[in-house]
């Protein structure tokens, strides 16, 4: 795949996906419309000036928690954490609509691209999409707590990197997922039954996904004496509440350790990042072109 054109695909269907050229157009040469910019605009410092109080304090009360056991840097982990879940959420109907219905799949057929290409530009469209996510639950606790525990180079150059691929682990196992099943349920004739299986089986993933955090919390009965030692020990807290989503555990260990070590596990969490990637490129050689080339015969027979 070559990296040109993967960045020059990206860019035309970012364009395409938020109408850059468009609002170009039409705000800055045409002058037209620019209460609709001003007004997002307004709505956006009003909503940040009426929330960022009471995120302030929910901030403040986790670091005081977290500083006694002296792991403020929990506080990264558990927004990385949320933020992940939101991701899985909203990622899995968006990563099927812009796979396999997006309006701009006959286009993109009649150009000589290969399906990994499409892939790969698609899977980055989808990723800086859902950026914003992490950039309203992660970047501001990221600076925040910085600021408060006066991270080291370690803390700012890890939380920034995994930041920025802080939405490409769910995204990415998703579609190593999704991939596969289209070709079992034949998205092009049964679209209908593709959505509803695949939420289903999100569904049951919620619910198992629930089930062993219960699990984990409440196995066994917790003595006045176990949960002092609970307490006492921080590990027994991050093994606790992290362990059901790794990257997580990966995402504090990078940001709480020093030198070698947060290298070392920041290392760790871009590696398998990059191995997801390539894992779907290799995917897409085997299912998604048996779905390219289905397509290619289904706007071939229209046109």
């Amino acid at each position: 795949m070559r990296r040109n054109r993967w960045i020059s695909l990206t860019w035309t269907l970012l364009n395409e996906h938020y109408g850059f050229s468009r609002k170009r157009q039409r705000y800055l040469v045409e002058r037209r419309d620019l209460w609709e910019p001003v007004l997002l605009i307004g709505i956006a410092v009003a909503m940040i000036a009426t929330l960022s109080p009471l995120f302030k304090a929910l901030l403040d009360q986790m670091i005081a928690v977290y500083t006694q056991m002296n792991i403020p840097q929990m506080v990264y982990a558990y927004f990385f954490m949320i933020c992940s879940v939101f991701g899985f959420v909203i990622g899995l109907l968006m990563i099927i609509s812009v796979f396999f219905f997006s309006k701009d799949l006959p286009l993109l057929i009649s150009l000589p691209l290969k399906p990994g290409e499409v892939l790969a530009a698609k899977i980055s469209l989808i990723v800086i999409d859902q950026m914003w996510i992490s950039f309203i639950g992660l970047l501001f606790p990221y600076i925040y707590l910085g600021i408060r525990i006066g991270g080291g180079w370690e803390y700012w150059i890890s939380g920034f990197l995994i930041f920025l691929t802080s939405q490409m682990i769910p995204i990415l196992l998703e579609t190593i997922v999704i991939l596969p099943l289209s070709r079992i349920i034949r998205f092009g004739k049964h679209r209908d039954f593709l959505l509803f299986g695949v939420s289903v089986l999100f569904v049951v993933g919620i619910l198992a996904f629930n089930v062993l955090i219960t699990n984990r919390g409440m196995s066994g009965e917790l003595s006045e004496e176990a949960f002092k030692q609970f307490l006492e020990n921080p590990q027994n807290l991050i093994s606790k509440s992290l362990s059901v989503y790794p990257p997580a555990i990966w995402a504090y260990r990078a940001v709480s350790g020093k030198g070698i070590v947060s290298l070392g596990w920041l290392g760790l969490f871009l590696l398998v990042t990059v191995g997801g990637f390539l894992l779907t490129l290799f995917l897409s050689n085997r299912f998604y072109l048996a779905s390219y080339l289905e397509l290619q015969d289904k706007f071939s027979r229209k046109s």
